[in-house]
């Protein structure tokens, strides 16, 4: 990958891809979190100027501030009239809590993550509409690399989360997305493998998003914590196999 230029730091060749919406701001913020992740972005680097930006992703003005704006408050990119810079994890602005995710061991992290995924899954298979889940099954379509893949992920967590119902548990989800995002252990592990080792992982990935889906269409609850709790079996198996093998 090509290095910084020394005029602000904007790294170059990084190619943001259109949307599939044209105001879907979540779709941003899920592409950004998985160029994070991927390494494509890192501490420090500029983002392009907002006009450049909105269209490479196609979208307008007003959906890319809104998304921009959501990654300011959780702390993954910094604003300033000389641009958009991806903050590092210590720049958050919820420093006790970075502090605590830095501290804490893979395995207690994984354990949040499941707390909210599963109770997520719950009130979403309990209220999640005809209408939202069949949006979701339309999208839910293999991806093509591994930061498509990643980004999937993301979303598709996340508006789980939104079908609770309920904002405060968006907003702690948002939060340990985004710090799991920028955590230097899960960037690790994702570089660790080429994009055919990906694209065999996040395909069993995927197929376990549909297996959930299909229980949050059928309102069992049961089955969708189940179901939720296999697919994070998985990705946790995958994780421990890069940490035992360093």
């Amino acid at each position: 990958m090509k290095k910084k230029s020394k005029s602000g730091g904007q790294r170059k060749g990084i190619a943001f891809k259109p949307l599939s919406k044209k105001t879907f701001s979540d779709e941003i913020i899920d592409q950004i979190l998985s160029m994070i992740i991927t390494g494509e972005l890192k501490a420090g680097d500029r983002l392009p100027a907002e006009r450049q930006l909105s269209e490479s992703f196609r979208v307008s003005r007003n959906s890319l501030r809104e998304a921009l704006k959501t990654l300011e408050s959780l702390g993954i990119v910094r604003r300033s009239p000389r641009g958009t810079t991806v903050c590092a994890p210590e720049e958050t602005r919820y420093p006790s809590f970075s502090l605590a995710a830095a501290s804490s061991t893979p395995e207690q992290v994984a354990e949040v993550i499941r707390i909210l995924s599963v109770a997520s899954v719950a009130l979403a298979a309990e209220r999640a509409t005809e209408k939202e889940i069949k949006r979701m099954a339309k999208a839910l379509q293999e991806p093509r690399d591994g930061r498509e893949a990643v980004a999937h992920h993301y979303t598709f967590h996340r508006t789980l989360a939104t079908w609770s119902g309920n904002p405060l548990l968006m907003e702690v989800f948002n939060l340990v997305a985004g710090l799991a995002a920028q955590d230097p252990r899960a960037i690790h592990a994702i570089q660790q493998w080429d994009e055919e080792r990906l694209a065999t992982i996040f395909r069993k990935v995927s197929h376990g998003h549909r297996k959930i889906l299909k229980a949050v269409e059928a309102h069992d609850v049961p089955a969708a914590k189940k179901c939720m709790g296999d697919n994070l079996d998985y990705i946790e198996s995958v994780v421990a196999e890069v940490i035992e093998s360093k």
